[in-house]
């Protein structure tokens, strides 16, 4: 890198603060440089060998250049910075297979699209709280599980005014069907966990504890609440997702989150939008609009000091960008990150002893065929380095 090239990369440099709330803070100056690969490497404890040290390194050195240029430029929404994940090697997916509905189980929605919204709506400011703590799910894959479990956690709330931390493990370990080597990464569907719910009921979360890996299904834990099944809202329709969220409560929904390793806050519109695949879950819990800009607010699993205190906004669109799907093109992906594409919520949910459950001591049967669930991005942790423009931080 040549002298003027080194002055005008420390011109966009920034330093994070992270501090005890989780707020973000900066510092700049022009004698801030970005951390070297060595230095990254041993921040987060990575240890790479021959070849794989040289492919990490340049992919890395590649994406510092990404993050720069991104941050320069004087209109961007959001901003992107060093992450744990900045050496991560492209995610390969599973193939998502768009599924029917099962029996009473699985319902479509058919919302009045004369029904007025509010304009804006966010769950995380509703008193008394109705959305339980976010956190890592790293090293496991079960974004699926948690979502699901973050939805019916927050309807039950809505509902009874109890907020349970119910047990995203048992959700996992008997809702992610074709899964006999009980592998966490292994993915699954939220409404496999619904149905689940509305068989057997989930307990709480202490009585049934993360493990950080998969297990064998455990149906011998007392349920705490349950769920009568799941509603889909319309596919591909911000309106039916709006009245979704505004009149019923925080929706289960997939993304594609291969675009959002490096985000740092701001209103993200960076994601591909020729082809995409779902190859994660996160939780909507609004929408709104920020100096003319409007947004989906989402939180995400991959800890509190990643994005917006672990959330990220996705830019909403007056006319939704539209991708094909990656394994099946005759699918689209509509929304910023695919948002419009596959959306789930629980209905009738229940406090355990508001109804008694039918469940059996046996796991639920295998679906029939080939299972190819949607898997999960997972992020260890955020580092205290990004590089911004001086006059353009908008976090």
């Amino acid at each position: 890198m040549s002298a003027r090239e080194t002055q005008t990369l420390n011109a966009h440099i920034a330093i994070l603060v992270l501090s005890s709330w989780g707020c973000i803070q900066f510092a700049t100056g022009s004698s801030i440089t970005a951390p070297t690969f060595d230095e990254y490497v041993e921040r987060f404890g990575k240890v790479y060998d021959g070849s794989d040290y040289s492919d990490r390194k340049d992919l890395y050195e590649k994406r510092l250049a990404e993050i720069r240029d991104h941050n320069a430029q004087e209109n961007r929404t959001w901003n992107a910075s060093v992450t744990s994940r900045t050496d991560a090697k492209p995610i390969v997916s599973k193939p998502r297979v768009r599924r029917h509905a099962d029996g009473d189980l699985v319902s479509d929605m058919s919302y009045d699209a004369e029904r007025s919204l509010p304009w804006s709506v966010d769950w995380r400011t509703r008193q008394p709280p109705v959305l339980t703590e976010l956190f890592d799910q790293n090293p496991c894959g079960d974004c699926w599980a948690i979502h699901s479990v973050k939805a019916l956690e927050s309807h039950l709330a809505i509902a009874t005014g109890d907020l349970l931390k119910l047990s995203s493990q048992q959700a996992a370990d008997c809702s992610s069907h074709g899964n006999s080597r009980h592998d966490c990464n292994y993915g699954g569907y939220p409404e496999d966990v619904f149905t689940h719910a509305a068989k057997h009921g989930i307990p709480l979360r202490q009585d049934y504890p993360r493990l950080g890996h998969g297990a064998s299904c455990n149906l011998h834990v007392k349920p705490a609440a349950g769920a009568r099944g799941s509603v889909k809202p319309q596919s591909n329709n911000a309106h039916a997702l709006m009245s979704a969220v505004a009149h019923h409560g925080p929706v289960s929904v997939g993304v594609d989150s291969s675009k959002w390793d490096n985000y740092a806050g701001g209103i993200f519109d960076g994601s591909r939008k020729d082809t995409s695949s779902l190859d994660h879950e996160v939780l909507l819990v609004g929408y709104g609009e920020e100096a003319g800009r409007k947004y989906w607010a989402v939180q995400n699993s991959w800890g509190a000091n990643w994005g917006e205190r672990g959330f990220i906004r996705l830019r909403r669109y007056d006319s939704e960008p539209c991708a094909k799907d990656t394994y099946d093109r005759q699918y689209k992906n509509c929304g910023e990150s695919g948002i419009l594409a596959d959306t789930t919520y629980p209905k009738g949910v229940f406090r355990r002893h508001d109804r008694r459950l039918t469940a059996d001591d046996s796991p639920p049967i295998e679906a029939s065929g080939v299972h190819k669930a949607r898997g999960c991005a997972s992020l260890i942790t955020f580092l205290g380095f990004v590089l911004v423009s001086n006059s353009h931080w908008s976090a």
